[in-house]
């Protein structure tokens, strides 16, 4: 019995170092900070459709900040000011919506 709950527990550690596999794609987490980063305009346009649909905020504002700078548009900065405060998901679907049109 006691060969056995080490087997396992050999197996849980083997499991638990060899990992899930890397990062995505689609989006780059910085080891330092482990903040999100969007590496486009497209992939920024992408996550305010899906704000604009869900009205969901919270997590889907990750690294966002960095990309509305990057995309030199001073009106961008406003609404992203305005969405990160924004009180109801109605809210953040609209103001969502509208940066996305800028895009």
């Amino acid at each position: 019995m006691r060969g056995l709950v080490s087997l396992c527990l050999a197996g849980l550690v083997a499991v638990g170092f060899s990992g899930c596999g890397g990062p995505s794609s689609s989006s780059k987490s910085s080891e330092s900070t482990g903040k999100m980063t969007l590496n486009s305009n497209q992939e920024l346009k992408q996550r305010l459709s899906y704000i604009a649909e869900s009205g969901q905020t919270g997590s889907a504002l990750g690294g966002m900040d960095e990309i509305v700078k990057k995309a030199g548009k001073p009106d961008l900065e406003k609404d992203f000011a305005e969405l990160q405060k924004a009180q109801s998901p109605d809210a953040a679907k609209q103001i969502a919506k509208r940066m996305a049109d800028k895009l």
